[in-house]
C-alpha cells in the first residue's frame, strides 16, 4: 500500500473499500457553486442547485483526461436516483446558463459528450475576482 493510499484510508477511518475509486472535485467548485450563475429576478436564484452540482460531480467522474467526458444519461440517472428526463432537464439548465455544452453527433457518438470548459472558465473568473478583493482589502 502506498503512502498516499494510507493517508486516504485514514480520512475514511480505515474503511479501505471506500478508498479504491475517487472523483477529483476542485475545492474552488465546492466553495463557489452557489456563485456560478448571476441572480436573475423572476427567473432563477443565483448559483446552481444541488441536483445540478451533483450532475457536474458525476460528469467529473467520467473525466479522466483533458478530453470531454462522455456519460450515458441512463447511467447518470441511475447514479443520481432520478429519471433520464430529469437528467436531460438538468443538462439543459446548465447549458442554458452557459456552464456546459453538450456535444453529440448521433451518427458517430454512442453517448453525449459534455464540454466543461465554460464551467472551468467561470470558476477561474470567480477565483480571480476573490483574489483581487482580498488584495484590495489588505
Amino acid at each position: 500500500m502506498s503512502k498516499n493510499s494510507k493517508k486516504i484510508e485514514a480520512v475514511y477511518n480505515g474503511h479501505a473499500n471506500l478508498t479504491s475509486q475517487f472523483t477529483a472535485v476542485s475545492l474552488a467548485l465546492l466553495k463557489n457553486y452557489h456563485r456560478l450563475v448571476e441572480y436573475e429576478k423572476g427567473k432563477r436564484p443565483a448559483g446552481i442547485n444541488n441536483s445540478e452540482m451533483m450532475f457536474i460531480v458525476h460528469l467529473l467522474s467520467y473525466k479522466w483526461t483533458e478530453r470531454e467526458p462522455f456519460a450515458p444519461k441512463e447511467e447518470l440517472a441511475k447514479r443520481m436516483g432520478c429519471s433520464k428526463r430529469q437528467v436531460q432537464k438538468i443538462s439543459k439548465s446548465l447549458e442554458g446558463v452557459g456552464l456546459l455544452s453538450k456535444l453529440y453527433n448521433p451518427s458517430v457518438d454512442k453517448f453525449a459528450k459534455y464540454d466543461l470548459e465554460p464551467l472551468f472558465k467561470r470558476l477561474e473568473e470567480i477565483s480571480a475576482y476573490g483574489e483581487r478583493l482580498i488584495e484590495e482589502a489588505a
